[in-house]
């Protein structure tokens, strides 16, 4: 049986609370999620026990895992990531603007792509404008809907394709507040 796998989501745990990830049988342990850390949410159309996810483990590498329906997780540990920029200690919230929620670039230059297709880099500094969707078949990617160029000028990142979405990386390079990609 083929399982359908849709667009996800990306999250940040705004609780003061660690929480275990697991493999699939739900008993082996991967690693945790701990406070103020981001980590994204796969979407997929399956009866199952747990959420499945994806994350940073200690080593760095991404790692797919899962977050037992029975661990009762809070609300605050499911909060949508683009709505929080970091300041390299903790979080603060972000006010809506531009379909999307203005970050910057913190760690790079970082490849954005249109649908799966590189489509460039952006330098460190560079403002963006993303949504809180993660790719179904990148999920360490997120929405990237416009960036300001050097000028200044505010351009569509899927320009040179509108049929597809932009996509930037924002959990390869780290999933602490003082790591992350976008700040």
């Amino acid at each position: 049986m083929a399982v359908n796998v849709y667009n996800g989501w990306a999250y940040v745990n705004l609780t003061n609370n660690t929480y275990t990830v697991y493999d699939a049988d739900l008993k082996t342990y991967m690693g945790v999620i701990y406070p103020n850390e981001c980590f994204g949410k796969i979407n997929m159309i399956i009866e199952t026990s747990a959420d499945e996810i994806i994350f940073r483990k200690g080593n760095g590498s991404l790692e797919y895992g899962f977050i037992p329906f029975a661990s009762k997780v809070p609300n605050a540990f499911w909060t949508p990531f683009a709505g929080y920029k970091s300041n390299g200690k903790t979080l603060e919230k972000l006010e809506s603007e531009r379909k999307g929620y203005r970050h910057k670039v913190n760690r790079g230059p970082l490849r954005y792509y249109v649908g799966a297709k590189q489509a460039g880099t952006l330098p460190v500094g560079t403002e963006i404008i993303i949504t809180n969707t993660c790719g179904a078949e990148h999920p360490y990617r997120i929405e990237l809907l416009e960036y300001k160029n050097s000028s200044g000028i505010w351009i569509k990142a899927n320009a040179s394709d509108t049929s597809q979405t932009a996509w930037i990386d924002y959990l390869t390079l780290g999933s602490y507040p003082d790591d992350r990609s976008i700040y």
